[in-house]
């Protein structure tokens, strides 16, 4: 077990934070290139960039990893697993997802992602040192934060999250708040509190957050508060619902001008899964160490070549001069040739061609150009990116070289949009855990959702007996992304096709598993109620004669599915990524 001394306490978390910042020593020199002079002038003293290759990037890709709000699967497993349940956790997770404005949040750590890494953490309910404004939808309910990159703390000697001996993150707070938050807290030392020294100095002076760097902010009497969740340790007072409580918190404080110091009287216990309230967003795993890579740092070598002789070229094409010679005894002359007007004709006497010479100083050369293509074919090899996915296809590649390129960029953002939605997955986990043992949770959900679900219209969480790993928990993968009105009116056909079909061979066909067929096209079209659509097969073998009139046993709510249904309800899957298959995980 981890020392809980403060004085080791106190050791790791500076190890940690010094090995944080040499992760993060080029982050504000990137964010700076991105959003350029126009939006901040910082007086750096340096000329912009001529190539924003991070923006090019982000704008492309951010869009096909968090367009849109996920839509989350609940699926019972085991002998022990519920449908019901299921079905009710489900809806209960959509309906919280849009109301809590998680999209935003998500897209966030797309953006971290891309630059370095991405970090949330998920509070069983709103965390006011963490979002001053929260989303008006009312009621306790769980809450996905961003964690920044330079806000997150992990343990250095750890080579994956997992092997972490402790997770936590920074955040800045009043120093009134802290103390008022002591008074009402066993388990903060108020004494400890109170002999902070509040500064209005840089906040990243003892590795706080440095995003303030540079803003001129007032003094407010703020601390640092690093709050720590440490897996295998262990606090005197365990509650009795032990197996609620995975691992214990603590907190230690600084400021501008003081050091780390541990604030908890005792070890809090962790009210939460075993995997803990934190989730590490990243796409490329680096060999030892537990940060993940992100696409823009390791391309930032040759984005700077790049800009250097993109630079190079500019004040080359700014230094080129179109010049007349003419013999120094032509003084008519040269005055004639200056004044002259565009295509203006000059008479002059005798003349002698070889007194007029034009030539050309300056300039940029074609070896400049050639490198300077090069290295772009390089930073997009790198990175992925190439003419077909920014959608300037020229026409001079042939179709196969087209598709070629298609696929290899495919690649590389389907490798992105499957990591981001495992690191979606793993929050939602641990939303749902909250949403299914916190008896404080009350959301009222759609009358119309909850009726075609066969659920409730009011969600309470603490009230099911089965156990919580009898549920699978996951993100429909290409939930996220945006695709074209094209594809989505096509998709809209294809079911409607498809849905004429599958009903013509049900009877005819009674052997066949439909249900289980069904579902797998509805996984594959990311319409995972395509089942609902249609009746079992049970229910088919016993429907009545079209225009009988009566409804079909199977069918949801007793009667037959129909369009308005459909278009009610599985059309919602119609959305983004529909046409690629929901990864399984």
């Amino acid at each position: 077990m981890l020392n809980l001394d403060d004085q080791n306490l106190v050791t790791e978390v500076s190890a940690a934070v010094a090995w944080r910042k040499r992760h993060l020593l080029k982050m504000q020199d990137q964010v700076r290139k991105y959003h350029g002079s126009a939006y901040l002038d910082e007086n750096s003293g340096g000329a912009q960039d001529p190539e924003n290759y991070a923006f090019s990037y982000i704008s492309l890709v951010l869009p096909r990893l968090a367009n849109d709000v996920p839509r989350i699967q609940v699926e019972a497993q085991g002998d022990q697993g519920d449908d019901g349940t299921a079905a009710a956790i489900e809806l209960a997770m959509n309906t919280w997802a849009s109301r809590s404005h998680l999209r935003r949040t998500i897209e966030r750590i797309a953006v971290d992602m891309i630059f370095t890494w991405g970090a949330a953490m998920v509070t069983p309910e709103p965390v006011e040192s963490m979002r001053r404004i929260e989303p008006g939808h009312g009621g306790r309910t769980p809450r996905v934060y961003r964690i920044a990159p330079d806000r997150f703390v992990v343990d250095p000697a750890a080579s994956d999250l997992s092997d972490a001996r402790y997770v936590g993150h920074q955040y800045v707070t009043d120093m009134d708040d802290l103390i008022e938050k002591a008074e009402k807290s066993s388990y903060l030392d108020s004494e400890a509190i109170e002999g902070l020294q509040s500064s209005d100095d840089d906040m990243g002076a003892q590795g706080g957050p440095s995003s303030r760097s540079g803003r001129n902010v007032p003094d407010r009497e703020e601390v640092i508060v690093t709050e720590l969740w440490i897996p295998d340790g262990e606090s005197g007072g365990i509650p009795e619902e032990q197996h609620l409580y995975n691992g214990v918190l603590i907190r230690l404080a600084s400021t501008a001008s003081e050091d780390f110091r541990v604030i908890s009287a005792e070890p809090e216990p962790y009210y939460g899964p075993s995997t803990g309230p934190y989730t590490l967003v990243g796409a490329y795993t680096v060999p030892g160490d537990v940060y993940p890579l992100g696409t823009l740092t390791a391309s930032q070598g040759l984005l700077s070549e790049l800009n250097s002789h993109l630079k190079s070229m500019h004040a080359a094409a700014g230094a080129y001069r179109r010049l007349v010679l003419v013999d120094s005894r032509g003084t008519k002359l040269a005055q004639d040739i200056a004044n002259s007007p565009d295509l203006h004709v000059v008479p002059v006497e005798n003349i002698d061609r070889d007194r007029v010479v034009p030539i050309e100083v300056g300039g940029v050369t074609q070896q400049q150009i050639q490198y300077t293509a090069m290295t772009q074919d390089r930073l997009d090899r790198l990175t992925g990116m190439n003419e077909v996915i920014r959608g300037a296809v020229t026409g001079d590649a042939t179709a196969t070289e087209v598709q070629t390129a298609a696929t290899s960029s495919g690649l590389r953002i389907a490798w992105m949009q499957r990591c981001f939605a495992e690191a979606i997955d793993q929050m939602m986990y641990t939303v749902a855990w909250y949403m299914y043992h916190d008896d404080q949770i009350e959301m009222p959900l759609s009358k119309a959702e909850a009726d075609r679900a066969m659920v409730g219209t009011t969600f309470r969480g603490g009230v099911f007996q089965e156990d919580f790993e009898s549920y699978a928990v996951r993100v429909s993968a290409y939930s996220l992304e945006r695709t074209s009105e094209a594809l989505q009116q096509k998709r809209a056909l294809e079911l409607l096709q498809l849905v004429l079909q599958v009903g013509q061979a049900v009877p005819a066909m009674p052997h066949v598993r439909w249900n289980r067929l069904l579902e797998m096209i509805g996984d594959q079209l990311n319409m995972p109620m395509l089942k609902d659509v249609i009746g079992t097969p049970g229910a088919a073998q016993t429907m009545p004669a079209p225009g009988s009139g009566s409804a079909a046993p199977g069918a949801p709510g007793g009667t037959p599915a129909d369009m308005g249904t459909l278009m009610s309800n599985d059309m919602r899957g119609v959305s983004a990524g529909n046409g690629r298959g929901a990864v399984g995980r």
